[in-house]
């Protein structure tokens, strides 16, 4: 069995990882899925949780991943909010975790995302004067139990979402608002919010706060 495991992975990391880095560089590890929850909620007494912990949905995206310095490209790519990790799928039930310690950036599709803390951001926006950072996480949401039966309904993932803002290299957490706006940009406060509202924008969504965090650059 081990020599078949051993195959499998020969199989799918070797062309992966032809680009001058040598095989014994790559450290992971073949999850099954349906097994996942089992090493990493062993804190819960939950049985079931439904939902994924993986940021896409599908699973043919296109990657890469700057590992010991070496950018490499990678289908099938996903990060896994819930560990923090980054992998790629190798079969129907099974995905290789590409060793964290050894991984500095990777970008799925036209997300980049930047290691900072020993932690992954997606990095929206980076400039000389801030950079927009957005942390993703999944947490277990409990079922509810019920006394009538003494049951209790399955657990469920949900993936939140956060806002940083690195200045001098240190995060700090933003939330979007008019009142953080003039925390961050101090004298042009007034002159972003009049930006904001002549051209529509939302505090709300992704790609109006990187228009913002552009057009303060500017000056």
């Amino acid at each position: 069995m081990q020599k078949i495991i051993t195959l499998i992975l020969l199989f799918f990391i070797a062309p992966l990882f032809s680009q001058q880095v040598k095989l014994e560089s790559v450290t992971g590890e073949i999850i099954s899925l349906s097994d996942m929850f089992n090493k990493q909620l062993k804190k819960y007494s939950v049985t079931e949780v439904k939902g994924s912990p993986f940021l896409y949905k599908e699973n043919n995206t296109k990657g890469s991943v700057v590992f010991n310095g070496t950018t490499i490209p990678v289908s099938g790519l996903n990060y896994n909010t819930y560990s923090d990790e980054v992998g790629y799928k190798t079969g129907k039930d099974s995905i290789y975790v590409i060793d964290k310690r050894q991984v500095s950036s990777f970008k799925i599709n036209n997300d980049c995302f930047v290691k900072k803390d020993d932690e992954f951001y997606q990095a929206l926006f980076q400039g000389d004067k801030f950079s927009l950072y957005k942390k993703y996480k999944a947490i277990v949401i409990e079922g509810a139990f019920n006394p009538i039966d003494a049951t209790r309904a399955p657990s469920r993932l949900q993936i939140t979402d956060e806002y940083y803002i690195d200045s001098a290299g240190t995060l700090e957490k933003f939330t979007p608002s008019k009142k953080s706006l003039q925390q961050i940009f101090g004298d042009r406060a007034s002159e972003i919010k009049s930006y904001i509202k002549k051209n529509h924008l939302s505090l709300k969504k992704d790609e109006d706060l990187i228009k913002i965090f552009e057009y303060y650059h500017q000056f």
